[in-house]
């Protein structure tokens, strides 16, 4: 069935899932945020683990109750939490 945010795009379209694109170890860090309402929880989980796998520096960040695109509110105790973790892991990177 096809789903309304890919139009006739396929769904295992790396571009609408960035968990069928191909990665190596020189893709940039990355930072995961999720929740656990999230309808992307489990994509968001198999991203990291491929990242992972080949030696990509990526943090997952879940976080509990949250639904998808929740960091979008700015006053929301878990956004302002998560924003912090995505700001912490950008720095040490850039260290």
């Amino acid at each position: 069935m096809p789903a309304p945010f890919a139009g006739k795009t396929s769904l295992i379209d790396p571009l609408i899932s960035p968990v069928y694109a191909n990665y190596s170890s020189n893709f940039p860090a990355t930072v995961i945020t999720t929740g656990t309402r999230d309808l992307f929880l489990s994509a968001s989980v198999r991203l990291y683990w491929k990242l992972k796998d080949v030696r990509v520096s990526a943090e997952l960040l879940v976080s509990e109750g949250m639904w998808h695109a929740f960091t979008n509110y700015p006053d929301l105790p878990e956004a302002i939490q998560s924003q912090k973790a995505v700001e912490d892991f950008s720095n040490a990177q850039l260290r």
